[in-house]
């Protein structure tokens, strides 16, 4: 039961390098403004604080999605003092991982509602970011740090109390990341 551990220690050991997005090879300052941008224009059309101004996404190809995503990863690696485009990023994912519900939202990318379980593998992997404690960082940021983490630890218990279409591997991911 137990003999595929070893295997799984040296998969996450090497998950940092493996999702780091190419906005990490600039300068910080120039990787953060490409994410606030980026993840203020896609954040806009969730609807999460006013459900009546939810929007199609306007992303319609996986390379869309993808480039997006790369981005997205790179805004969950920031410092906390960028709590609010981090925040965004959450909001993102969680709203995307709605694929894989009954009822996925309407700002869901059509790429993402045609294959939920691969970019659920990939978000989920991307939230792992989200966890690793920054240096030096004050209590409320910490604070605001466990905020989004909570957020993210209430979607992933909801997807597996109630999605009917999770295949094995995403099952697999999951139980990888928790």
């Amino acid at each position: 039961m137990y003999s595929d551990w070893s295997s799984l220690t040296v998969q996450l050991q090497t998950l940092g390098t493996a999702t780091q997005s190419v906005l990490a090879k600039l300068p910080q300052e120039d990787g953060k403004q490409v994410v606030a941008s980026v993840v203020h224009t896609v954040a806009a059309n969730l609807g999460i604080t006013v459900p009546a101004e939810a929007r199609p996404s306007p992303l319609q190809t996986e390379q869309e999605v993808n480039w997006c995503m790369e981005v997205i990863c790179h805004g969950l690696c920031l410092p906390l003092e960028d709590h609010m485009v981090i925040r965004d990023c959450v909001n993102i994912y969680c709203e995307w991982l709605s694929a894989l519900l009954p009822n996925p939202k309407l700002c869901v990318p059509k790429p993402v509602l045609e294959d939920p379980n691969h970019y659920a593998r990939k978000i989920i992997t991307h939230f792992n970011h989200l966890f690793v404690p920054r240096k030096g960082e004050a209590q409320e940021t910490i604070h605001r740090q466990a905020v989004v983490c909570h957020r993210v630890l209430r979607r992933v218990q909801e997807l597996a109390q109630q999605s009917q279409i999770m295949e094995r591997d995403t099952w697999d991911t999951l139980l990888s990341f928790l």
